[in-house]
């Protein structure tokens, strides 16, 4: 019976040696939740000492990245007497968050009655940090940090759903950047990705928050005008964008002035989806690349023309503010309940 006794005791103390020294979570709480037992990678997960975690609650570590409802979904599933398995956030002594791909048991007693909860788990924090990263890169675009081609196509998608709910009128402009790869050959490559970088800032600038900016290639880049009241709206942005991106671009001594072609398809007008929207875009762009005379061209006739129209009009304007050619008239108008003046409306 001494020798059994021995066995027991011997093969316990090396059960808790290994669970104690195990490279995974090992925690154990009463029924109340209260810490009974944690291991060493407890410690060196949390960045909790085991004297700070015994007789306290898993709250410690709480991240505040859920609510009420999470921890009563899971403090029912183990009080049932089920298991429960989540990948959990939670926070380091130091305030950063890890990851623990945790698993929950009910310990019963020999009447069937939970007395423990023992948790294992699996830090999985640089899986997680890897596998976040590799989504970026899937999504956007490194250098200059915009979304790519296929997080921009993913948003046209988007836009389209939303604007179809909202009855309103998308524009989606592609641009590119005629003859690049000079600037390339001349200054090198990596001058050419500064000149890339300046170029997507100066479009988020204009086009805002609102709106959205992508690079969609190596000089391409893809713009979604949400923001559109009408469509004399997106004459006025692309005459901003051809503006801003056409002036000198400095970086370190080297100055250079790029020129651009520019796509533009509109839904519901030209493309009821992403595919045939952004290939109407393409092939307004590639019209753009082959007429020397123009900048911009749409996809839809009519719009060229409106376009062509609305440039006559500016330009005329321009002309005539430069030569002074505008009166200013001002109309008074009146209370009609005293007849007294109320002040004027500026006619020009």
């Amino acid at each position: 019976m001494s020798h059994f006794t021995n066995k027991i005791t011997s093969d316990i103390k090396k059960f808790m040696m290994a669970v104690g020294q195990a490279v995974d979570w090992f925690l154990i709480t009463n029924k109340n939740g209260i810490i009974e037992y944690a291991n060493e990678s407890v410690e060196r997960i949390t960045g909790y000492k085991t004297d700070e975690i015994l007789g306290k609650t898993p709250a410690i570590w709480k991240s505040d990245k859920y609510n009420k409802e999470f921890y009563k979904v899971l403090w029912d599933t183990i009080s049932s007497g089920q298991p429960y398995r989540n990948i959990i956030l939670n926070r380091k002594k130091d305030g950063e968050i890890f990851y623990l791909d945790q698993s929950i048991s009910p310990i019963r007693d020999e009447n069937g009655e939970i007395i423990y909860f023992v948790s294992t788990g699996k830090d999985i924090t640089e899986n997680k940090k890897l596998e976040d990263k590799l989504n970026y890169l899937y999504h956007y675009d490194i250098m200059t940090g915009l979304p790519n081609r296929t997080q921009f196509c993913r948003k046209i998608t988007q836009e389209i759903d939303s604007a179809e709910l909202e009855k309103k009128i998308l524009a989606l402009v592609i641009i590119d950047i005629k003859k690049f790869i000079f600037v390339n050959e001349t200054f090198g490559t990596e001058f050419g990705d500064m000149v890339l970088k300046v170029i997507g800032n100066r479009l988020c600038k204009i086009v805002g928050e609102e709106n959205i900016v992508s690079r969609i290639g190596g000089d391409e880049f893809g713009i979604i005008l949400k923001d559109i009241k009408k469509l004399e709206d997106i004459f006025i942005y692309i005459e901003k964008i051809l503006k801003s991106t056409e002036k000198p671009i400095k970086i370190e001594k080297q100055e250079v002035i790029l020129a651009m072609s520019i796509g533009i398809s509109i839904y519901p007008n030209d493309g009821m989806n992403m595919k045939q929207l952004l290939s109407n875009a393409e092939i307004a762009l590639s019209q753009a690349k082959r007429n020397p005379s123009f900048k911009y061209m749409f996809y839809g006739k009519h719009m060229n023309l409106d376009a062509k129209n609305f440039l006559i009009m500016e330009n005329k304007l321009l002309k005539a503010f430069k030569q002074n050619k505008f009166t200013v008239f001002y109309q008074p108008y009146f209370n009609l309940a005293d007849k007294r003046l109320q002040g004027f409306e500026a006619l020009i």
